[in-house]
């Protein structure tokens, strides 16, 4: 019984690399140069924008903590702290 694929890809389409604006830093670079254009040109505009900076970075810090909590509360933190520690008879350097 032999299994055959029939949608196979070419390699070419499976290993294509992104294009530069799909890089996050990237992107990152061009929002704050953005920003910096818009407050020097426009300064106006600028200020009328910062409530939605604002709630972005209270949704960015509800969402840190809620992470901290599901990682606290999974035990995750315990996980790493007992793979830290060293095994018997073996040495582990402190960082």
């Amino acid at each position: 019984m032999a299994i055959t694929v029939s949608h196979a890809q070419a390699p070419s389409e499976l290993a294509r690399p992104k294009r530069f604006y799909q890089h996050l830093y990237v992107q990152v670079l061009a929002a704050i140069a953005a920003g910096i254009l818009l407050g020097h040109f426009w300064p106006e505009q600028g200020t009328a924008l910062k409530p939605l900076g604002d709630a972005f970075i209270k949704l960015d810090q509800i969402n840190y903590h809620a992470g901290r909590i599901i990682d606290w509360a999974s035990g995750g933190h315990l996980q790493r702290a007992a793979a830290a520690l060293p095994t018997q008879g073996e040495r582990k350097p402190w960082k």
